[in-house]
């Protein structure tokens, strides 16, 4: 369960209601009681993949390109989607309230290839 002081900078930060930043930490907690792969820092990405509800219908190379853009490295067989990523997927697939310019940067980072911090036009 989240403090409530953390569920107040959450839900200011990312524009939800507490009970939005609620539900979504129900999500987070039940994928992870789901996951024999979990740690104790998140969700294995390979079980994030198939189990996320906005990432498990997209394609395998797509998937992996978000989770790379969000600053995992996908690459690691051990890399694990903590809550604070979830959180930041989410407000962008899901909830769609995420501020203009994180989500300009998010994007640059997932249509650039080489990841070198511009994006062709």
């Amino acid at each position: 369960m989240l403090p409530d002081g953390e569920v107040k900078r959450i839900s200011d930060t990312n524009k939800l209601t507490r009970a939005e930043v609620y539900r979504i930490r129900a999500i987070f907690a039940s994928m992870t009681k789901l996951s024999r792969y979990t740690g104790s820092k998140g969700l294995n990405i390979d079980f994030f993949i198939r189990n996320c509800s906005f990432l498990n219908r997209a394609l395998p190379d797509i998937a992996h390109r978000v989770l790379k853009a969000s600053g995992l490295d996908t690459d690691h067989s051990k890399a694990v989607v903590d809550w604070n990523t979830f959180l930041k997927l989410y407000c962008i697939f899901e909830a769609g309230s995420v501020e203009r310019a994180k989500l300009i940067q998010f994007w640059i980072r997932f249509f650039d290839i080489n990841l070198k911090g511009v994006c062709p036009e």
